[in-house]
């Protein structure tokens, strides 16, 4: 989605007055300010959208380390066996795989930018989208 809006708002950022050519935005002075609030917002929701990504990649590395590291101690009681056989991930497993992938990612890789938490986040990344390839 964000790749489709930075090609269709191009032209406005590299030269408005040839995009409106005798339109009366352009007469307005619309087209100036549409072009500076999107050049003020869109960053800000590109770097949103990255920081989600990044929390979503580092919270399946968490599951997947946590079930390896405490897969007999995790999700093997009966209540939690379905009749197909899956189990399902308890709601405090969830909630601390959620909140560690919030604080390496945001806290560590973005606010401290400490080079640990960035690595982990980049690995996340490649081992998800190794599995998919």
């Amino acid at each position: 989605g964000l790749l489709a809006i930075s090609v269709v708002t191009l032209p406005i950022f590299t030269s408005p007055s040839e995009t409106f050519v005798e339109s009366p935005l352009l007469l307005s002075g619309a087209a100036e300010w549409i072009a500076a609030r999107l050049s003020e917002w869109l960053p800000l929701v590109s770097q949103a959208w990255n920081a989600i990504l990044l929390t979503l990649f580092c919270r399946a590395e968490f599951r997947r380390l946590g079930n390896e590291l405490l897969g007999g101690i995790l999700g093997n009681d009966d209540k939690e066996v379905k009749a197909a056989d899956a189990t399902i991930v308890p709601t405090l497993q969830i909630a601390a795989e959620g909140i560690l992938a919030v604080a390496v990612t945001m806290y560590g890789a973005y606010y401290l930018q400490y080079w640990p938490a960035q690595n982990f986040c980049n690995a996340a990344i490649a081992i998800l989208v190794a599995r998919a390839i």
